[in-house]
């Protein structure tokens, strides 16, 4: 080892004791990531969640009611039976809270205040996926592969779009509504001034939850366990990110992505800039569907009835938060290529 090589390697294992020691640790280092902070229980199924700016709202299928919460307390503000038993998936625009039912073809307008059911609607076979802008109410009816535009305000349809096999989860941009579709393996683009479909987007396998932020959609492909990541100027997927199994819902919101893996109960997290990996979170049994806020996200767990509260990690150290920690364990020099580097593994320290 020459005199250059035994310097570098002097500074570089000065600066690693010196970062331990200065943590006040000698064996662990902390690590900011997104934390569950509390697990609220709800109803029978709790199937789906949207936040609607005020609140956030969860479907339980099993126990045919609507669950709201309080965010700011993370409390079950009230229980709310539904007019059709087995409500199934949820829109919230800020003014009010649609549910559909898949097994009755129809789909309830809500008063967010009151719980008071304002309208129903007959939509197609089997309703799967909701979106309201404010104005229209948009249904992805999968059992007969069309797309329903409703009128809010008067609450006629406008248009009953075909083109698509089998129509789940609705996201839209200023321009387009896309459609995920589990049978073809596609986003559809429906054109919103003429209410046809205009092209598809090829993502992966099973194509489920969609989310758009920007020029970017994301797809939650539960077949193979992937996110495509979208350019919208292009239509082409940019990148294929590996995730959790059977990933069902996707949520953007500020740098965060949030995907929860139904069959491993766990929620990936995304740099919502480049698509790289920030996380694994492990939340309730069949995490199914998420949304998100400036500080949380909310993810509804189908197999224990329970919404799992995600807190971000800046969150957590702006409140102050000590809930359990991530901490890499077994800390050690390595020599690596003539200098000396930290090495260690990652865990919670509930397993410690």
């Amino acid at each position: 080892m020459n005199l250059i090589t035994r310097t570098r390697s002097r500074v570089a294992l000065a600066a690693s004791v010196l970062a331990v020691t200065s943590l006040g640790l000698t064996a662990s280092a902390a690590v900011a990531t997104p934390e569950v902070v509390k697990t609220i229980t709800v109803g029978d199924w709790a199937k789906e969640v949207c936040f609607d700016g005020n609140f956030v709202w969860v479907a339980n299928s099993d126990g045919n009611s609507l669950s709201k919460i309080d965010p700011s307390t993370q409390d079950v503000l009230a229980t709310i039976s539904t007019p059709v038993n087995e409500p199934d998936d949820l829109a919230c625009d800020g003014t009010y809270v649609f549910v559909d039912y898949y097994s009755s073809s129809s789909v309830s307008q809500l008063d967010p205040t009151t719980g008071a059911v304002l309208a129903t609607y007959t939509v197609g076979t089997s309703p799967d996926g909701l979106l309201s802008d404010g104005t229209n109410l948009w249904v992805a009816n999968s059992g007969d592969g069309t797309v329903q535009r409703i009128d809010i305000a008067t609450g006629t349809t406008i248009a009953t779009i075909a083109g698509t096999t089998s129509p789940d989860e609705i996201a839209m941009d200023e321009s387009n509504i896309y459609v995920t579709d589990a049978d073809d393996g596609v986003v559809y683009i429906i054109d919103m001034t003429t209410n046809t479909v205009t092209g598809s987007i090829t993502v992966g396998s099973g194509p489920d939850g969609i989310a758009v932020s920007g020029t970017t959609a994301w797809v939650a492909n539960e077949s193979d366990n992937t996110v495509s990541m979208v350019d919208l100027a292009t239509k082409t997927a940019l990148k294929t990110i590996t995730v959790g199994a059977g990933p069902k819902d996707i949520a953007v919101h500020g740098k965060y992505v949030w995907v929860p893996n139904a069959d491993d109960g766990t929620v990936t997290v995304l740099d919502s800039t480049t698509g790289d990996f920030i996380a694994t979170i492990t939340v309730g049994k069949g995490a199914s569907s998420v949304a998100a806020d400036d500080t949380h996200a909310w993810v509804s767990n189908p197999d224990d009835g329970t919404v799992s509260v995600i807190m971000e990690p800046e969150t957590l150290a702006s409140t102050g938060y000590h809930g359990v920690p991530t901490v890499i364990t077994g800390l050690s020099l390595a020599l690596v290529g003539g200098l000396f580097v930290l090495v260690g593994r990652r865990r919670s320290a509930t397993t410690l």
